[in-house]
């Protein structure tokens, strides 16, 4: 099993993420935090050397000035833009079919908002797996997988940490975050370990921006 510790953005030093196998970030819908985007270096050296990084952004369009995803300085990022609706692309992915069971095309609707937007699927390059789109449109990308380096990135635009905050998004819409944690983001992170080659002791780690509550 994994041992979930939770860090600050000034904990993103070297020999901190060194003891990680798998960093979580939730990022709000706010810009990005100077001390994150100071730190981030970091995180891109240890992703490139084996480390499983997932993302969960808000704020999809903050990555035209504020980029945090690995490789993909091409993409385009739309957002925020919500949506209620979630359909999977790739149904053989470890993320919606993985041990903690199936996300179906139902699976992720009805959050408010399920997600705050998209990457544009033309805009990706080859070897990135397009899991699941939003909008019923193929073109518009709400989850994806792929390698950077030795690591292992997943991006999502779904706003997870609203929903796994006692008193957030949880209290309103009980089900879709029940779906979301038992199933989906649970999925999320045995597929991001499986598609890494952990360099670190066994920790996962968040970091919480959604509500920038840890950028102090």
């Amino acid at each position: 099993g994994f041992l979930a510790v939770q860090l600050n953005d000034a904990d993103l030093d070297p020999e901190t993420l060194s003891h990680l196998d798998v960093l979580i970030i939730g990022l709000g819908n706010e810009d990005r935090p100077e001390r994150l985007m100071a730190n981030f270096p970091n995180v891109l050296a240890w992703v490139h050397a084996g480390g499983a990084l997932i993302i969960h952004d808000s704020n999809p369009s903050a990555n035209a000035s504020q980029d945090i995803v690995p490789g993909l300085d091409e993409a385009n990022f739309i957002g925020i833009v919500p949506s209620q609706e979630m359909n999977v692309l790739n149904a053989n992915s470890l993320i919606v079919n993985g041990p903690f069971g199936e996300v179906t095309n139902e699976t992720l609707d009805g959050g408010g908002y399920s997600n705050h937007g998209y990457v544009l699927a033309e805009s990706l390059p080859d070897g990135v797996d397009q899991v699941m789109n939003t909008d019923f449109d193929s073109n518009h990308i709400a989850v994806m997988q792929y390698e950077f380096g030795k690591g292992n990135v997943i991006y999502s635009t779904i706003p997870a940490e609203f929903y796994t905050k006692p008193d957030y998004g949880g209290v309103w819409w009980p089900d879709f975050a029940a779906r979301l944690e038992t199933t989906y983001l649970r999925n999320e992170i045995y597929a991001a370990v499986l598609g890494a080659n952990p360099v670190g002791g066994g920790w996962v780690s968040a970091i919480d921006q959604s509500e920038d509550v840890t950028d102090e």
